[in-house]
């Protein structure tokens, strides 16, 4: 009888000291960050989630993509992990040029992962790389 006590002390205690590690119950995502995950993978569940720095949140959904967003809650960095991002965060968040070169060639359902900040969008499609600047609204590929 003791030894099952025993056992189920240090079985509550190691719970303890896992649940004391674990960053996915620590974070609360803005809720613009929210929003997106519930209307762009509403059939994914959030596998973990943590701030990285002061400001950036990192989210991997479960069989699924790896999500970064800023303190906003605006995306910054969405990687497929070798599955393709959904088309209509393209149509919803790509400057017209580019969404409109990427639907020239073909491959608008072939985004495996797109970065941006102030001045360029990068996208990877499956054997090329777009960068879109903003500021001149051009776009150039290269090899991945």
């Amino acid at each position: 009888m003791r030894s099952i006590r025993a056992v189920a002390a240090l079985m509550i205690w190691l719970s303890a000291l896992c649940a004391c590690h674990s960053t996915d119950g620590d974070v609360s995502l803005p809720k613009k960050a929210t929003d997106f995950i519930y209307r762009y993978f509403p059939s994914s569940y959030v596998n973990s989630k943590e701030e990285t720095s002061p400001g950036v949140y990192v989210v991997k959904m479960t069989n699924g993509p790896t999500l970064t967003f800023d303190e906003d809650g605006s995306w910054t960095d969405l990687h497929g992990n070798g599955g393709t991002l959904p088309q209509i965060i393209a149509f919803d968040y790509f400057p017209a040029p580019l969404y409109d070169y990427i639907d020239s060639k073909e491959q608008i359902n072939a985004i495996y992962a797109v970065a941006r900040n102030e001045l360029a969008y990068d996208v990877l499609l499956f054997a090329t790389r777009l960068v879109y600047d903003i500021e001149t609204g051009k776009v150039s590929e290269t090899a991945p």
